[in-house]
């Protein structure tokens, strides 16, 4: 899959084979047991070139909602927060727990697919159990010494600039010069890794950071402006195209 990233937090168990598998800072070569857990709004994609595909299970939950599950003394979030996020933040599950883990997540499915009385109830119990189990986990997995990153070179140093000058001129021309390479090389070798083209990734990026101001309450037009685009036409039309909604649409949805 491309690289992309969801306004909600995603469990990822990957159930046979392997795959390469990238955040922004970082990649590594994940197999059968690897649990993955991806914040709200990180960038994460999986290729699987050169490798069997692989089985998996994939669990998405918006931000809102895991916080409806959370107590006083229960913060759900913590096992998203227990490693940086430059960092890949995954588990290890022994094959009981995996079965386990798939149960908890097919009985889930079932629910949801056929809904019938009392089923959020039993959405809301089945969602606790696979988190309580996952954040126990995370609380007895130790956190890794960062690996040696399979993340070439090029596609790091082309992710690095683009974070920091994101509401700059990055035009594939700025990209060749800052970079030193050929405009088509970074641009072929960020999209064989990565399985999307440069400029598909720089509108997501800004995107997201638009998101974010429209919920720290900016204005549509700050948002705009702070996020890169120059021209509110484009970025209303590629805000609506990623998010589904307008940018007011979206701040009113995600404020009070």
């Amino acid at each position: 899959c491309p690289l992309h990233n969801h306004d909600g937090y995603e469990l990822m168990l990957i159930l046979a084979g392997e795959a390469n598998y990238y955040i922004e800072t970082e990649g590594q070569i994940l197999g059968a047991g690897e649990l993955i857990l991806n914040p709200a709004y990180s960038f994460h994609c999986a290729n699987t070139e050169g490798l069997d595909s692989f089985d998996r299970i994939i669990l998405n939950f918006k931000e809102s909602y895991l916080k409806k599950l959370c107590t006083e003394q229960t913060d759900l979030h913590a096992c998203f927060e227990r490693i940086s996020e430059s960092r890949l933040n995954h588990l290890y599950l022994k094959p009981d727990e995996v079965h386990y883990f798939s149960l908890l997540t097919k009985r889930l499915t079932q629910i949801l697919e056929h809904p019938s009385y009392g089923a959020e109830l039993l959405t809301a119990s089945l969602m606790i159990q696979i988190l309580l189990f996952v954040n126990q986990k995370a609380l007895d997995f130790p956190i890794p010494d960062a690996p040696e990153t399979i993340l070439p070179k090029i596609v790091s140093d082309t992710i690095d600039y683009i974070n920091e000058h994101l509401s700059d001129d990055l035009s594939m021309m700025v990209l060749s010069e800052h970079l030193n390479h050929s405009s088509d090389y970074i641009g072929r070798r960020f999209r064989k890794v990565m399985g999307t083209t440069l400029q598909q990734f720089i509108i997501a990026k800004r995107i997201t950071l638009a998101q974010k101001y429209l919920r720290e309450g900016r204005t549509v037009t700050d948002a705009c402006m702070l996020s890169g685009f120059s021209d509110y036409s484009n970025f209303s039309r590629c805000f609506s195209k990623h998010v589904g909604l307008s940018p007011r649409e979206y701040q009113k949805r995600n404020i009070g």
